[in-house]
């Protein structure tokens, strides 16, 4: 198994959980290997599966901020994140499903 396969079971892993426990907010890697944050977040979209997610990110430019809410992303924040800016993004992320 290489980093890839890793990151799909990872993915495969959590999409599995959904149907018994549903987490209020996710944190995700767009550049995670293989299934990244993109894809993850396209991929519970394209299901009807709507949890408010945060992307992060080290490159943050015009196209990764399209693409991040053409997903549906709450937020985009670069790395590194200080604690702070993170833990408002959560509390704004999960605000906004109530």
């Amino acid at each position: 198994m290489d980093a890839r396969d890793g990151a799909r079971t990872s993915a495969q892993q959590l999409f599995a959980s959904l149907n018994s426990d549903r987490p209020d907010c996710l944190v995700l890697d767009v550049q995670m290997p293989g299934f990244g944050g993109l894809d993850a977040q396209a991929w519970l979209r394209e299901r009807g599966i709507n949890i408010p997610a945060i992307m992060i990110t080290g490159r943050q430019d015009d196209g990764m901020r399209a693409r991040s809410v053409a997903v549906g992303a709450c937020a985009l924040l670069c790395k590194p994140i200080p604690a702070d800016v993170l833990l408002g993004a959560i509390e704004t992320a999960i605000r906004s499903q109530s």
